[in-house]
């Protein structure tokens, strides 16, 4: 089908020849006959050498720029290499490779200078979030002395949030680096399970919502300890988010060898039907999100990314008013391997 398509175009750019070697050798040689009393024979000779002459000239013409009409038929997918001809055949090839050169080198610096440009703007987020998340760890210090006062309680719980949204900020900005900046290792889930917990201690008690540990000791499975936590810290942070006060939060492993769970289990508000299959997009808020005010549509999306280069599964299951599980699957170990390879 491709094949029929350049044909065409290479026809439409050629009818000129075509043209040309039909009517001009044709015409002069019915002038000269009329003129000199030529016999039809000789006619039809001179027509045939004619015809001849075109179809060689539209064969070497063919020949020697077929490769850049294959050039249309590439597709979005391909990379900017497929579209570079080697052993150009004739001068219109060699001029479209070095046209071809000429923007392979001008999207090279485009990439570059659009590369830098992130950078920069990165090393400045990061240095307005530490500029920020500095005084606010000095007004957490000064809070604790507050206690037992409800307008300081309140205040710390907003201080909270905007170290919450801080770190989202951040994440959105280093899930660049999980596709090539991971370790595959063995890790105990028993020991980051708890390390995320009490990271989240006072968020756990501010909200008045219980976690319950319950998972062996010597569980192991293959993971990157760092991105498994902020995993963790997303999923554990909306589990207690979305849970009323005096509820719980229950982590437990099923399954051995090739295939591990990790679930989060909450006795929150539950997601309808017509949310769960949106959860993990970008800036998506459902109907908790809108109702709460607190969601930002950031969090599981970084555990979807995180988990797909990782190669571990989510899977979700919820029902409104029943509350939610999410859990982290864990393949068998070639999974992750093979990623970092």
């Amino acid at each position: 089908m491709k094949h029929k398509e350049h044909l065409k175009r290479f026809w439409k750019d050629h009818v000129w020849v075509v043209v040309l070697f039909l009517t001009v050798p044709v015409a002069c040689f019915f002038l000269y006959g009329f003129f000199q009393n030529t016999e039809m024979l000789d006619l039809i000779y001179y027509c045939a050498i004619d015809i001849i002459g075109l179809i060689l000239v539209l064969t070497w013409r063919l020949y020697v720029t077929w490769r850049v009409y294959e050039l249309y038929g590439i597709d979005d997918s391909m990379q900017m290499d497929d579209f570079q001809i080697s052993k150009p055949r004739s001068n219109q090839e060699k001029e479209v490779q070095k046209l071809l050169q000429k923007i392979k080198l001008l999207n090279y610096y485009e990439i570059k200078g659009m590369e830098e440009e992130r950078r920069e703007q990165k090393l400045m987020i990061y240095q307005w979030i530490h500029q920020i998340k500095t005084p606010l760890s000095v007004m957490k210090l000064l809070m604790g002395d507050h206690v037992q006062n409800e307008e300081y309680v309140h205040i710390t719980s907003g201080i909270r949030q905007i170290e919450y949204h801080l770190n989202q900020i951040i994440y959105i900005y280093e899930l660049d680096a999980v596709e090539h900046e991971f370790k595959a290792e063995r890790v105990n889930l028993y020991e980051v399970c708890k390390k995320s917990i009490n990271e989240l201690k006072e968020y756990f008690i501010s909200n008045q919502v219980y976690p319950k540990l319950c998972v062996e000791k010597d569980i192991e499975v293959y993971s990157d300890t760092k991105w498994l936590e902020i995993m963790l810290y997303q999923l554990l942070t909306n589990a207690v988010k979305y849970s009323e006060a005096g509820s719980s939060v229950t982590l437990t492993v099923s399954g051995k060898g090739e295939r591990v769970a990790l679930s989060i289990k909450d006795q929150g508000m539950g997601i309808s039907d017509a949310d769960k299959e949106r959860i993990f997009r970008l800036f998506f808020v459902g109907r908790n999100g809108r109702e709460t005010g607190e969601s930002s549509g950031i969090g599981l999306y970084i555990v979807k990314h995180i988990a797909y280069y990782l190669g571990h599964g989510i899977e979700v299951e919820s029902k409104l008013g029943e509350g939610s599980v999410f859990s982290i699957i864990f393949e068998n170990r070639k999974s992750i391997m093979d990623r970092e390879r």
